[in-house]
């Protein structure tokens, strides 16, 4: 999607409602709804700053959320819910 005005407002929305309850209004992993997952939510400021993934991964990590990964993948496992039923990909 462009950078732009209205992409940045709707993807500032969609965070407000669905990702800062866990992740925080700082990105920070702290939000009011945090406290008791295990693995806790990420720290997005520190993910997206010092492990830089690709944005393929933080698109595949939204959509598909993180229970339920092949036990291989136990690193990258997390509560993070699965997104692809609730957002289009857009």
């Amino acid at each position: 999607l462009p950078r732009n005005d209205k992409n940045l407002s709707t993807g500032e929305r969609l965070y407000d409602i669905n990702c800062s309850p866990c992740h925080g209004g700082n990105l920070d992993g702290n939000g009011p709804e945090s406290m008791g997952f295990f693995p806790p939510p990420a720290n997005l400021t520190y993910l997206v700053t010092v492990v830089k993934p690709p944005q393929s991964y933080l698109f595949w990590r939204i959509k598909e959320g993180g229970p339920g990964l092949p036990k291989k993948l136990e690193p990258w496992n997390s509560a993070m819910p699965v997104w692809k039923n609730e957002m289009s990909d857009k």
